[in-house]
Formats: C-alpha cells, structure tokens, sequence
C-alpha cells in the first residue's frame, strides 16, 4: 500500500472511530438513578465546597460490554475520580464507593442507605462502561501514522475502547438530581501478529493524537492499559461538563 492510500485508510478507520465514539457504550445511568428534568438554580445556595459521597459504578449490563474490571483494575479507579472531581468541582469528597453491575437490575442500590452510611445527603454518582471493537489491520513497521511506511507493513490487530463516564449529582434527601453530564473517550492498542517481534509495538494511541504508549506486553496488562486511557479521557470531559453545568 503507497503512503497515500495508507493515510486515506488511516484518515478513514479515524472518521469511523470518532462515529463509534459518540454512540458506544450506551448511556446506562438512568438504570441505575432516573433522570428527571432538573430545575435550574438548585445547586446555588448550596456551600462550597460540598460534601458528597463519591459512588463509582462500573456497568457491565449494556450491549456490547466488556466484562467488569479487575479488583486490581479497579484499585486506583477510586483515587483517580476523587483526584479529578476536588481539582475541578467545588466539592468534598468524604468517601469512596465501588460497585459492579453485570445486570440492569439496581433494586438493591438503595441511595438514602448509602448516603446515611457516609454521612452526608448528597451523592456525586458516577457510571463507567466500556465496549470495545477489534478488526485486523496493515501496521507499518516503523510505528508511524504520519505518513512514513518506508520500511513496509505488518500484519496486525488493532483495539478500539470505546469509555462513558457518566455522572449525577444527587440530593437523596429531596430525592432528585442536582446536575448531570457525561463525557466519552476512546483509545486503540495496536499489535502485530503473534510471533514477531517488535519495538513499536504494541502500543495504544488517544483519540485524534499521534502519540504513542507502550504499554506491558502482557495481553491482560495491554487491555488494561486501554481502558485506563480511554477511561481516564472520557472522566475528564464529564468532569469538565459537569463544572460547566454547575448551578444552572
């Protein structure tokens, strides 16, 4: 394949990722809080910052998913959220909650019970899902998406993690939302077939960025790496929504 047609190729798997993008996963929040039409104004009498109960939700119910993440994988999960959401919002975190969900079933989530439990009235709920997509693909040996190719193509596979954040502040007292946003990301692990050997690969790319990360060569530690990545920017555009949603 000449250098021309690879970039098409590439410029074309990339319109397609970003389509993929804005549809997968499917929203799965209102599974687990229904969302009504929320009042503008609620959150402007409230003190800042505000002391909330961060409970994180990693869904595995909706269609396509991927299975639940590891309690390894999920250890640094908590910190991260907790991390991101004091920098950027005006609020205080004063515990930590996870949750796995294999099922669309949340009738043994009692939000009063867990909010009692912590201490507080007000719940920062936050819903994380992954899908991912797999196709097999013409690398280029050297690594490079800028239009290099002049050491030749390989075989290869390439790994679309496609994530959701999804959050909503909630007052179980009054029993309704505060706020709500969600944020999307998406990460690819490119790999070449078993059996060669590389230095470039595998290696996982952020959406839209040429940049590359090598991750552990480990098939677990490689996945695992994805959904770290695509997770982490699909938290950072809903924290981001959020903030801009804060009070109206």
């Amino acid at each position: 394949m000449n250098r021309r047609a690879k970039s098409l190729v590439l410029c074309v798997m990339g319109c397609l990722l970003s389509a993929c993008a804005g549809t997968l996963p499917e929203p799965r929040l209102s599974a687990y809080v229904p969302i009504p039409a929320i009042q503008p104004g609620l959150l402007s009498t409230t003190p800042a910052p505000l002391d909330v109960a961060l409970v994180i939700i990693n869904d595995a119910a909706g269609k396509d998913s991927v299975p639940p993440l590891s309690d390894e994988e999920l250890r640094p999960v908590p910190e991260l959220f907790r991390v991101r959401m004091e920098r950027e919002l005006p609020v205080k975190v004063v515990k930590e909650t996870l949750v796995r969900a294999n099922s669309d079933r949340a009738e043994n989530l009692s939000w009063k019970q867990i909010a009692n439990e912590q201490g507080v009235g007000t719940l920062l709920i936050a819903v994380l899902s992954h899908v991912e997509k797999r196709s097999q693909d013409s690398l280029l040996l050297d690594g490079s998406h800028e239009g290099g190719g002049a050491m030749g193509t390989v075989l290869g596979s390439v790994t679309s993690d496609f994530a959701l954040v999804e959050l909503a502040l909630l007052d179980t007292k009054a029993d309704r939302v505060l706020a709500r946003a969600e944020g999307r990301g998406w990460a690819t692990l490119e790999e070449i077939d078993s059996g060669l050997s590389s230095n470039v690969y595998p290696a996982i790319r952020k959406a839209g960025r040429t940049q590359r990360y090598f991750p552990p060569r480990e098939d677990r530690d490689k996945r695992a790496a994805l959904r770290w990545i695509a997770g982490e920017d699909a938290l950072s555009q809903a924290v981001a929504h959020l903030k801009e949603n804060w009070g109206r």
